[in-house]
């Protein structure tokens, strides 16, 4: 059974979004930003990451997670949606009443991890071709041997990890306008691995130590 999720038609301007611009569609479960959960999203300063599939069923956003390396881990993605990353992209939404701009950014390729077979849900990390933030590794994690215990006290989740060893989000600078999609990119796709533990590597995690 296909797990809940949202599909939302956000009217964005350049500084806020509304929380009544998400539909529901039957069978489906509608959040809005402030509704989620606090923990699941590292980066709550600089905004809200989304991760907007585009396939056969249209135009649908999932709650995204920041991760250094333009990167962003999606949770619980439905399964048949990933195709729909390499047409996609990926929206930081600022905060509402904030003066941050939009940040917009195009996939080039994901790592996508499924417990089973049949698992109706999947996570995916999804790399990006330009930042939508800048995402800090905490500075006392310096080598792989960090990352591994990380990873063993953490159960193979290096993202909850970070999270509790104070890994930051912070604005781009104002030099750093906003990407625009202007040509076609090449989109690598998707490598997806079936096991019942989250197990990624460093590589697939970050793009570090590969």
């Amino acid at each position: 059974m296909q797990m809940p999720h949202e599909r939302c038609r956000p009217r964005i301007d350049d500084t806020t979004v509304r929380p009544d611009t998400c539909e529901p569609k039957t069978g489906e479960t509608v959040t809005t930003p402030s509704e989620r959960n606090q923990d699941a999203r590292p980066g709550d300063d600089v905004g809200y990451p989304l991760l907007l599939t585009k396939d056969d069923a249209g135009l649908t956003g999932f709650p995204a997670a920041l991760l250094p390396g333009n990167r962003v881990l999606v949770r619980d993605l439905p399964a048949d949606r990933v195709g729909g990353i390499s047409a996609g992209e990926v929206s930081l939404i600022p905060p509402p009443g904030s003066d941050l701009p939009v940040r917009r950014a195009r996939p080039t390729g994901s790592f996508v991890h499924r417990t089973s077979d049949d698992a109706p849900t999947v996570n995916a990390i999804v790399t990006l071709d330009s930042p939508v933030a800048d995402v800090r590794i905490p500075e006392h994690l310096t080598d792989e041997k960090h990352f591994e215990d990380l990873l063993s006290r953490h159960d193979g989740d290096l993202h909850a990890g970070l999270v509790a060893e104070g890994m930051s989000a912070r604005p781009l600078g104002a030099e750093q306008p906003p990407a625009r999609a202007s040509q076609k990119l090449a989109f690598t796709p998707p490598e997806i691995t079936v096991d019942h533990k989250l197990g990624w590597s460093l590589c697939s995690w970050l793009g570090i130590f590969c």
